[in-house]
């Protein structure tokens, strides 16, 4: 799954429940998530970061 700034425009509550989702309904995927809040990519397991 591609996630493009998906939480960039929600309040932290939506945030909060989309990580949840995440974190419950795809154990054992690969999500490539390009965020810039570090709150989205916390429970990553390999960060990328790319200065330009």
């Amino acid at each position: 799954m591609l996630l493009d700034e998906a939480s960039a425009n929600i309040d932290a509550l939506t945030d909060a429940t989309l990580q949840k989702t995440l974190r419950t309904c795809f154990t054992g995927s690969t999500l490539l998530i390009i965020a810039h809040r570090l709150s989205t990519i916390a429970d990553a397991d390999l960060l990328v970061c790319m200065d330009k």
